[in-house]
């Protein structure tokens, strides 16, 4: 019976390892796209829409998100893609890991959230090009 237990332990690790190395690979990919700009995070579209308060972005990227994603998930489907990433947080050595998703940056998932989130909207509606597609 111990036997049993731990080959199926060892199972469950396996598995795990073979996913977390499927979601490092994919974030690698990610990553070279997000450098190049071919992708974009929420709070890079924040910057790129004017935003300069660094503390407006941390506080209402995420709930921003929410809304960019459910306009995503309208229009396409599913889900949109994430990756990893390590943000810094307020102290000195404070940071975490989070998984936010990425988007192209003509998607326009992404205007229509900004229209629809209520501490963006009132900030100017994005683009007509934009919206367009």
């Amino acid at each position: 019976m111990t036997r049993l237990f731990t080959l199926a332990r060892t199972g469950r690790q396996q598995n795990r390892f073979h996913q977390a190395t499927a979601a490092l690979h994919q974030a690698a990919d990610f990553t070279a796209d997000l450098a190049t700009g071919r992708l974009i995070t929420v709070d890079a579209y924040m910057r790129q829409r004017g935003v300069a308060n660094e503390d407006f972005i941390r506080r209402y990227a995420s709930p921003l998100g929410k809304a960019v994603k459910a306009s995503y998930i309208q229009r396409h489907g599913v889900e949109p893609p994430r990756t990893w990433e390590l943000r810094k947080g307020s102290g000195l050595l404070d940071f975490r890991v989070v998984r936010p998703a990425v988007y192209r940056p003509d998607d326009p998932a992404l205007a229509e959230g900004w229209d629809t989130y209520e501490r963006t909207a009132g900030l100017g509606s994005a683009p007509a090009q934009e919206r367009t597609a």
